[in-house]
């Protein structure tokens, strides 16, 4: 039988820093990525159809937070390997900085979006670890587009399955160029043995 995760007080900063310090923690190469929604692939499915993966979402401290498995959600070990693709929030898009007063600055300078973001993250998996993993029904999708509902506080839910989806695909940006090839080998290896296959048959 699995077991429910126990959520850790120490797991989430008591006193939050401000977004712009915490987007310093970035480290791709410890798989630390915050305010950011994180993908990889799965064996066998993402060979297949490339675009279909298992997603994280990371908390201020840029660790990665995943509904795994039945009654258990991971921190900073995601499941099904390292992430590949990632998608962050509150990307900074001025090259200006002298403006202190705009609302993009605002945003990164609170504490307050620190904190409201990893409370969203706690909260949501104290419930999923309490819940059932189903692949269609209530998987890792699921429980990130929750993450985001909760930290926007929407009363009706804005964010699901297949806006996170989307948003990967649209928004997301590989972590390397290892990770690219990675990711669409096995698919390319299929296209071309199917093709060859093909071809022969036609031979005969």
């Amino acid at each position: 039988m699995a077991k429910r995760r126990i959520i850790m007080d120490d797991e989430m900063n008591s006193e939050p820093m401000s977004v712009e310090k915490c987007q310093q923690l970035e480290d791709p190469s410890i798989d630390r990525f915050p305010f950011a929604i994180v993908w990889t692939s799965i064996p066998m499915i993402t060979w297949i159809l490339p675009f279909i993966g298992h997603v994280g979402i990371c908390d201020s401290q840029g660790r990665v937070w995943d509904f795994a498995a039945p009654y258990f959600v991971g921190v900073d070990n995601m499941a099904f390997g390292r992430p590949r693709k990632v998608w962050r929030f509150f990307k900074s898009k001025r090259k200006d900085r002298n403006d202190d007063n705009s609302k993009e600055d605002e945003t990164l300078r609170s504490t307050e979006i620190t904190a409201k973001w990893n409370d969203a993250i706690e909260y949501e998996s104290e419930i999923f670890s309490r819940r059932m993993h189903n692949l269609c029904l209530n998987n890792c999708h699921h429980y990130v587009a929750e993450c985001l509902n909760r930290y926007e506080g929407c009363e009706k839910p804005k964010w699901n399955q297949f806006k996170i989806a989307l948003n990967l695909i649209t928004k997301g940006e590989y972590v390397s160029y290892w990770a690219i090839f990675r990711t669409y080998l096995p698919f390319a290896l299929i296209v071309i043995v199917l093709t060859v296959f093909v071809v022969f048959l036609n031979l005969i």
